[in-house]
């Protein structure tokens, strides 16, 4: 009987060892595939925080380019007012010059693909009841590429 017992334990032994070290095994695999989900997890957040930082930034500079479109705007009014003031001088126009407001007309500031704006500029000399403003046309551009302003008298 000892003959039959000390085999079959024996196999018994292995089989139990095999089914421990199967079930080790496929434990370990588990654990491997759950950490590299989690390590995509952990990349793929890390590249959506940068992406939105990224874009953070993007959006700051093109608030910074706008803030410098707005400052060229103002630069070209000041331009036309002191070349209506010369005007003025001259006895060309009627004055005083009081203020100066430039549009765009084709385009805005805020489209930054777009480098070269148009305006039309009125040089005012008078304000009127309504709040309405009159005075003198200046057809402009600003060329934001460059920073080249231009404008003369007259629309069109």
């Amino acid at each position: 009987m000892l003959v039959v017992l000390v085999p079959l334990l024996l196999v018994l032994g292995g089989a139990g060892a095999a089914v421990y070290l199967k079930l080790d095994h496929d434990a370990d695999q588990r654990a491997a595939k759950r950490e590299a989900a989690e390590q995509r997890e952990q990349q793929r957040e890390r590249a959506e925080r940068q992406r939105q930082e990224d874009a953070q930034v993007q959006a700051d500079a093109d608030a910074l380019q706008v803030d410098l479109r707005e400052d060229s705007v103002r630069d070209l009014e000041n331009a036309v007012k002191k070349d209506a003031e010369e005007n003025v001088s001259l006895g060309l126009f009627t004055g005083p010059i009081t203020q100066v407001q430039c549009d765009p007309v084709d385009g805005n500031l805020d489209d930054l693909s777009i480098d070269n704006v148009k305006f039309e500029c009125l040089a005012a000399n008078q304000e009127n009841d309504d709040g309405t403003i009159e005075g003198y046309r200046y057809s402009s551009s600003i060329d934001f590429e460059s920073g080249e302003m231009r404008w003369r008298v007259g629309g069109g």
